[in-house]
């Protein structure tokens, strides 16, 4: 068994892209709207830009581990377990509009209302019927998953389909 962390990199471009654009409109309402408005357009680009570092520490916390059994995703508020025979394909997708990822489609997975603790939890209102419970993007963990266990247990279970 091999527990993946989202990568590094990643977390950081996904902590920074929600704070990005308010933090630019605040500090040009600033700029233009005069001395009035600077100074809280800078105190709220300021609140945004140190909310990063919690926000990183949020998405490191998310997991990819990879078993004989079959994957289990940990995000936020919920768990997603996945057999290998449940897994039914690969797409390339754009992720936050910033770099592409690629992603294993998959069938009857399991959620499992559990955060990072293992303390039950609410999955949100919307995960029902949500894509995310069909998909799990793998190269966010492991950007060489093809050639890494995740593909090594895939070949497995093509090579027993096609036997």
């Amino acid at each position: 068994m091999q527990q993946l962390r989202i990568r590094k990199a990643v977390a950081l471009v996904d902590a920074a892209a929600l704070p990005v654009l308010p933090v630019v409109v605040a500090l040009l309402v600033g700029v233009f709207a005069g001395p009035p408005v600077t100074v809280p357009a800078v105190v709220f680009a300021s609140v945004l830009v140190l909310a990063i570092p919690l926000s990183y520490r949020r998405v490191r916390r998310r997991t990819l581990t990879v078993s004989n059994e079959g994957l289990e995703v940990q995000r936020d508020q919920y768990r997603l377990r996945v057999s290998w025979d449940d897994v039914t394909g690969t797409a390339l997708r754009r992720h936050q509009l910033l770099f592409n990822v690629d992603e294993l489609h998959v069938r009857n997975a399991q959620v499992l209302a559990l955060d990072a603790n293992g303390r039950a939890t609410t999955p949100p209102d919307r995960l029902a019927g949500h894509p995310a419970t069909t998909r799990i993007q793998v190269s966010l963990f492991d950007a060489h998953w093809r050639t890494g266990p995740i593909g090594k247990y895939l070949r497995q279970f093509e090579a027993l389909e096609a036997s």
